[in-house]
C-alpha cells in the first residue's frame, strides 16, 4: 500500500503550505506574503502568487518556501501601443496595472490586468517576454472573482487509492 502525500498551497489572508497524508495534515507552514493572496499558479518547481489589489507576481520556491523572483506589471507597457497613444503619464496609473487574472502554460505565465493587457513572462525567471492589449476592459479569469481561501494542489504522490 502506498502512502498518500500531497502538498497544498492556500491563499486568502496570507499564504500557507500544507503537507497532507492519509491521516490528515502532517505539516503546515505560514509563508511571508505581502498582502491578501488572490491568485495562485504552479510553474515547475515554483508557485506563483498575486495579491489583490496588487501589481506584482511573486515566485516562491517550493523547496525553500521563499520568494525567488518578482514581476512588476506597473513597469510594463504594451508593445502594440506607442507612448503617445497611451498617454503614458495618465494611463499607466497603478490602478490600471492591477493584476486580475493569472495562469501558466508550457513554461510561461500569462497575467491579465485591469487595463486589458496580457503580460507574458518566462515562468522560471519571471522575465517579461511580451505585453499586448487585446481588450479595452479588464482581463478576467473564466472562473470569475472569488473571495476567501484559494488553494493550489502542488504535489501528489500515489494519489490513486489501492
Amino acid at each position: 500500500m502506498f502512502a498518500l502525500s500531497v502538498e497544498v498551497w492556500a491563499g486568502g489572508d496570507g499564504l500557507s503550505a500544507y503537507l497532507v497524508c492519509g491521516e490528515g495534515v502532517s505539516a503546515a507552514e505560514q509563508l511571508a506574503a505581502p498582502g491578501k493572496v488572490a491568485l495562485l499558479a504552479a510553474a515547475g518547481e515554483h508557485v506563483l502568487a498575486a495579491c489583490r489589489p496588487g501589481v506584482f507576481v511573486y515566485q516562491y520556491s517550493v523547496s525553500s518556501k521563499q520568494v525567488t523572483a518578482r514581476l512588476d506589471c506597473s513597469k510594463l507597457a504594451p508593445c502594440s501601443e506607442s507612448l503617445q497613444s497611451i498617454a503614458i503619464d495618465e494611463r499607466l496609473a497603478e490602478d490600471r496595472c492591477m493584476i486580475t487574472a493569472m495562469c501558466t502554460l508550457r513554461g510561461e505565465v500569462y497575467v491579465g490586468t485591469a487595463w486589458g493587457c496580457i503580460v507574458v513572462a518566462d515562468a522560471a525567471s519571471l522575465r517579461p517576454l511580451t505585453v499586448f492589449r487585446p481588450y479595452e476592459e479588464e482581463c478576467g479569469s473564466s472562473g470569475g472573482a472569488h473571495a476567501g481561501v484559494h488553494c493550489l494542489l502542488w504535489r501528489a504522490q500515489h494519489w490513486l487509492p489501492d
